[in-house]
């Protein structure tokens, strides 16, 4: 009597089949888009059968070797990424947008302190004329209050530079004022 086939424990075949349905989904094509585009890659497919793949009640369709090579190719990966379950996907899709904004507040940190070091520079400066010196003193106090690239705990306002910015520009209209006040 032949023994009965010991269950599958990979679950290849069912991570590929919700894998060509994220791909798809992803991109917004349609089963006939995906049929399409399977063919114009050498492997000749209805819609109905990329619909069969991805099926989740019952049985889904088997895929060939050559189907899965065509899939990899149309999805624009390889064949040992497309039997990768769609949980690890986005994950790693996660993990690279977090390390995207891990990057830009490092860049963005650096710009102010670089900021913050040209200010106090210019601080310096402004120190050897006397004319210039009481403004920009003040206008760059007031700026560092404002430019603190750490910024509050939860504060999610304007950003640093435009705050910072329209800062600046508001002391530069009260001393144009201040100024022309004198001048009269």
């Amino acid at each position: 009597m032949p023994r009965p086939n010991k269950p599958r424990s990979m679950q290849n075949e069912a991570n590929l089949a919700r894998r060509i349905a994220y791909e798809r989904g992803a991109r917004h094509w349609t089963y006939k888009e995906v049929a399409a585009r399977m063919t114009a890659a050498g492997c000749a497919m209805q819609p109905s059968a990329v619909q069969k793949i991805e099926a989740t009640g019952g049985r889904p369709r088997k895929i060939s070797v050559d189907e899965l090579v065509a899939f990899a190719s149309i999805f624009d990966t390889d064949v040992p990424g497309l039997l990768q379950p769609v949980e690890a996907v986005e994950e790693r899709e996660a993990a690279a947008l977090l390390q995207r904004v891990f990057d830009t507040d490092a860049e963005v940190r650096r710009a102010c302190m670089e900021a913050l070091r040209a200010l106090r520079a210019t601080r310096e400066a402004a120190q050897e004329t006397p004319g210039v010196a009481a403004f920009m003193t003040a206008a760059l106090d007031r700026y560092e209050a404002v430019a603190d690239p750490f910024g509050p705990p939860g504060d999610d306002s304007a950003p640093v530079a435009a705050r910072a910015l329209a800062e600046l520009n508001k002391i530069a209209r009260e001393q144009a004022d201040t100024t022309s006040e004198e001048d009269e």
